[in-house]
C-alpha cells in the first residue's frame, strides 16, 4: 500500500505586523496601538506594562485603538491576534514591543479616551496649569486694584464729609 499526499504549495501562514506602537519616544500620553494580519482576525487582546504569570491582564480588543493616559517612562506591550483558518486552529500570533513615553507634566488628562477603528471618541478635558494660574494671578490683581480703589474712595469721602 502506497500513501500518496499532496502539499498546498500556495499556502502561507497567517502574519502578525503590529504596526504601533514603535520603539520610539511619544511626547503624548496617547499612542496609537495599529496593527494588521494577513488572514481574517478572529479575536485580539494584548498586555500592557505586563509580568507574564497567571495574575496577567488581558484586554480584548476588536480592532485598532489608542492607548490613552500613559505614564511618562517606558512601556511594554505584547500583543497577541488569533487568526484560525482551515490549517491553524487556535493558535495565536503575537508580537511584542516596547516604547518611551515623554509628557509635559504642567498639562493633565482629567478624563480617559479611547479611539476606535470606527472613530468614536469619548470627550478630552484638558487642564493646563500654567493657564491655570496665570488666569488666577490676573484675578486676584483685578480685585486688589478694586479693593484698593474703593478703600481710598471712601477715605476720600469721609475727609470731605468731614466739617471744618
Amino acid at each position: 500500500m502506497v500513501l500518496r499526499s499532496t502539499v498546498d504549495s500556495s499556502y502561507k501562514s497567517p502574519e502578525l505586523t503590529l504596526i504601533s506602537p514603535k520603539k520610539i519616544t511619544y511626547t503624548t500620553s496617547e499612542v496609537e496601538l495599529i496593527f494588521s494580519t494577513t488572514k481574517e482576525l478572529k479575536s485580539a487582546k494584548y498586555i500592557l506594562d505586563y509580568h507574564l504569570d497567571s495574575r496577567a491582564r488581558y484586554i480584548f480588543i476588536n480592532g485598532n485603538i489608542t492607548l490613552t493616559n500613559l505614564a511618562s517612562g517606558t512601556h511594554k506591550i505584547i500583543f497577541f491576534a488569533d487568526c484560525s483558518d482551515k490549517y491553524h486552529h487556535g493558535n495565536s500570533l503575537y508580537q511584542g514591543t516596547s516604547f518611551n513615553v515623554s509628557i509635559n507634566t504642567n498639562t493633565t488628562k482629567a478624563q480617559n479616551t479611547t479611539k476606535t477603528e470606527n472613530n468614536t471618541t469619548a470627550q478630552n478635558l484638558t487642564i493646563d496649569y500654567n493657564l491655570v494660574f496665570l488666569t488666577t494671578a490676573a484675578v486676584a490683581v483685578i480685585i486688589a486694584v478694586v479693593c484698593l480703589s474703593l478703600y481710598v474712595y471712601s477715605k476720600k469721602r469721609k475727609s470731605e464729609a468731614k466739617p471744618s
